[in-house]
């Protein structure tokens, strides 16, 4: 593991922080900062549909957030109806102060993404969703459910520097006045204009800001 020096902590605030895939437990790779706007990375963020897709919804949430857990339904409608024209990134944002079993629930969600990719991170957040609570949640046992390496996930559970890595983000999604969950941008991918949604909007409110954008494409 790379021992962080003092004069680094501050600098982990404002660089996303991520394992990687090959020793999760053992390494971190310090990212560079993120733009002002949100910017794609596929080292740190779980993405479902196409990565090339025109356009992008950025979803920022948490999963003990019950308007989160509603919204979920919304977006999986609206990439099915869209097809290869929308594709949904994943970003941690837990409210600590108000959620309290919100941090480890991220930690163990983004645990699966750095072992298993895309497809463990949504499998993992779909069984986190559905839980009836986070309280009692057995986040080891989900993961060897899922058939990831148990040991190899609680190393990364386990390691100090996934909270510091959770506080970046969460300072990363301050820094573009995200103040609450879900929030959404969606990102015109040609332009790279954003339109910005809060709250657990209706599948059609979220479409019809879709289509703004698919409007003007060839």
């Amino acid at each position: 593991m790379i021992h962080l020096q003092a004069t680094l902590l501050s600098v982990l605030f404002l660089i996303p922080i991520s394992f990687s895939s090959a020793h999760a437990a053992d390494q971190l790779k310090l990212e560079m900062p993120p733009a002002p706007v949100p910017v794609f990375n596929t080292l740190t963020d779980p993405i479902k549909g196409p990565a090339r897709a025109p356009v992008m919804l950025i979803e920022y949430a948490d999963f003990e957030c019950p308007f989160c857990r509603q919204f979920e339904q919304t977006l999986d409608t609206v990439i099915r109806q869209n097809r290869n024209r929308v594709s949904r990134v994943y970003r941690h944002y837990p409210l600590e102060a108000i959620h309290k079993n919100a941090v480890m629930a991220a930690k163990a969600a983004d645990c699966a993404f750095r072992q298993g990719g895309d497809k463990a991170f949504w499998r993992y957040s779909d069984a986190l969703f559905a839980a009836a609570d986070l309280e009692s949640f057995h986040y080891s046992a989900q993961a060897r459910k899922q058939g990831l390496k148990r040991v190899q996930f609680n190393g990364c559970l386990e390691n100090a520097d996934l909270t510091m890595a959770m506080q970046a983000l969460a300072h990363n999604a301050k820094q573009s006045d995200i103040t609450g969950t879900p929030t959404t941008i969606i990102v015109n991918r040609k332009t790279g204009e954003q339109t910005r949604v809060t709250g657990a909007v209706s599948v059609e409110t979220l479409q019809a800001e879709i289509d703004k954008i698919l409007q003007t494409l060839p």
